[in-house]
């Protein structure tokens, strides 16, 4: 720690279940940060995801505020993910209506980002449509208010549900 610098050198620990380090580097200006920019490396973390599904994740992330926005960037593996909502019209009719709602408030850009998805060997979904594992490298960019997912998702094996009653 100086006047003009703060270095965070290797902050370990525990987040749902998982493993996390972090390190960083505050540059200063009097007292103010006028620069930051931080790593941070994450072990099978759980997080929920979609609804109550969730997602167990590993990867590495920089993290690098400025004064209008936050710019992440690096890696994510999905270890472990299974979605299990079963897809209907009302489900989707609900989620457009959800996703098209008129709020009075106007939403802020804060984040912009450039990381890496892949999938880990044990990503799948499994409900009324389908149960399938599914493999696969994404590229997630753009910003809060515009995100871009851009890639190739796979299916490894499984089978389309037409009936409600496929098997693997």
């Amino acid at each position: 720690f100086s006047s003009t610098r703060v270095l965070i050198d290797d902050v370990d620990g525990h987040l749902n279940d998982g493993r996390v380090r972090a390190r960083g580097d505050v540059r200063l200006a009097g007292l103010m940060p006028k620069k930051a920019d931080f790593d941070v490396e994450f072990d099978d973390v759980t997080t929920r995801v979609i609804d109550n599904d969730s997602a167990t994740l590993s990867g590495a992330l920089h993290v690098a505020p400025s004064s209008s926005t936050v710019m992440v960037s690096g890696n994510v593996d999905i270890v472990k993910f299974r979605y299990t909502k079963p897809l209907t019209l009302e489900s989707l009719v609900t989620w457009a209506r959800q996703s098209s709602s008129t709020s009075t408030e106007t939403p802020e850009e804060w984040g912009r980002f450039d990381i890496d998805l892949a999938t880990g060997k044990d990503v799948r979904i499994e409900n009324n449509l389908l149960r399938a594992k599914l493999s696969g490298k994404l590229k997630l960019t753009g910003t809060n208010l515009d995100p871009v997912l851009v890639g190739q998702v796979e299916t490894e094996d499984g089978e389309k549900n037409q009936d409600g009653h496929a098997q693997l």
